[in-house]
């Protein structure tokens, strides 16, 4: 039921639209990017029953989302991805949002020249460029977009 509610919550909260005055990929906010992106539900329930995007990246600070796919989320398999969901494991959803969250807005040509990058939860990701691709680690880069948050990078593997 909590779930459910969460969903709910989450639906009203992302019901923002992005004004047809701005270019793609520049987003309103991050839960405009998350929305308009698409495939990343799972990632939005996730930041929704932990506490909110406040609560993951703080209210002032910019920040970068490394944001799995619905996709990568589900090769998790099940049980897991059933368990991480539950409205009681607010803790184990904050760790696992965290290592998909770099605490400064990174170009990818500024990561691309970094080599690692360490997340909020203090793993560290190799970077790389490669053919005009970004990759955090083996996860690869499907799109991006700019916020005035940040920067937002959907990724086809969970971290």
């Amino acid at each position: 039921m909590r779930i459910v509610t969460s969903t709910l919550f989450l639906l009203l909260l992302l019901g923002t639209s992005c004004s047809t005055g701005s270019a793609i990929p520049q987003m309103e906010n991050f839960a405009t990017a998350l929305k308009k992106v698409g495939n990343t539900t799972t990632y939005q329930m996730l930041i929704a029953t932990a506490g909110g995007m406040p609560q993951l990246v703080g209210l002032k600070q910019k920040s970068t989302l490394i944001v799995p796919t619905d996709d990568a989320y589900n090769k998790l398999g099940g049980v897991f991805l059933m368990d991480l969901m539950d409205p009681n494991h607010t803790s184990a959803q904050m760790t696992m949002l965290k290592k998909h969250v770099i605490k400064e807005a990174l170009s990818s040509k500024k990561l691309a020249g970094m080599g690692t990058v360490t997340t909020l939860e203090g793993n560290s990701i190799p970077v790389k460029l490669e053919s005009n691709v970004l990759y955090f680690g083996d996860a690869q880069v499907i799109s991006s977009w700019q916020t005035p948050e940040g920067m937002v990078y959907i990724v086809n593997k969970v971290l």
